[in-house]
């Protein structure tokens, strides 16, 4: 199972637990269960530069939440808002960008929970919080459709190496 409900441990806590009840009252062993999570992450020491850089991504999953059908008055006020801005707002002619209205339209808040961005110091916690919640694995969007090929290309770098080893040397599984 891959969660995309963003970086928010509450949340995939949540969907974990929810997926584990699932397969138990399916019959099915809840330890068998591979559980993962597409991440909206850049490391840049600039955290302006590193939200710009993924806010295109993280609308792009956000937009989900405010489908029709969805019950908007039950999530939590700062997705709750972003939810229906997106319903009511969404171009997919700028899908995935961050340059579109609606996604520059995300506010800081929205975008430091959602997704994981700023310097290494902030990244790696949140990262390895993540691990620490038993995830298998973490599917990194790692920037927009549009984002300065330079950031994402040392965020990737960074991502690959520095978060990657820190995150493999914090886990600890029984």
């Amino acid at each position: 199972i891959v969660f995309a409900m963003g970086a928010d441990y509450e949340r995939i806590a949540r969907g974990m637990e929810m997926a584990r009840r699932a397969a138990a009252a399916a019959g099915r062993d809840p330890d068998g269960l591979q559980l993962g999570a597409w991440i909206n992450a850049v490391v840049h020491p600039d955290l302006d530069t590193a939200r710009a850089a993924v806010r295109g991504g993280l609308a792009a999953f956000a937009h989900f939440s405010g489908f029709a059908g969805m019950k908007t008055d039950a999530m939590e006020p700062a997705l709750r808002k972003a939810a229906r801005q997106l319903r009511a707002s969404y171009d997919l002619r700028t899908h995935g960008q961050a340059g579109a209205a609606h996604a520059q339209a995300l506010d800081a808040e929205f975008i430091d929970r959602f997704g994981i961005v700023g310097p290494l110091e902030t990244v790696v916690p949140r990262f390895e919080r993540l691990a620490q919640l038993g995830l298998d694995f973490c599917r990194v969007i790692p920037g927009s459709r549009d984002a300065a090929p330079d950031v994402v290309s040392t965020s990737m770098l960074h991502l690959a190496t520095e978060v990657r080893a820190a995150v493999a040397g914090s886990v600890t599984r029984a």
